[in-house]
């Protein structure tokens, strides 16, 4: 599956592609269930040194 991603700080970021092996997304609160995209995050990312 190919994931799009514009965080081009992110070590797994290439070309607006996320090359990570694996993804995972949270809930930003996880006592709440997210209604919108900018309710969650990305917990795959790791900056780029």
């Amino acid at each position: 599956m190919e994931v799009r991603c514009y965080v081009d700080s992110c070590t797994y970021w290439g070309n607006n592609i996320c090359q990570a092996e694996a993804i995972e997304v949270n809930s930003e609160d996880a006592e709440k269930t997210p209604q919108r995209s900018d309710h969650t995050m990305c917990n795959t990312f790791k900056p780029r040194e």
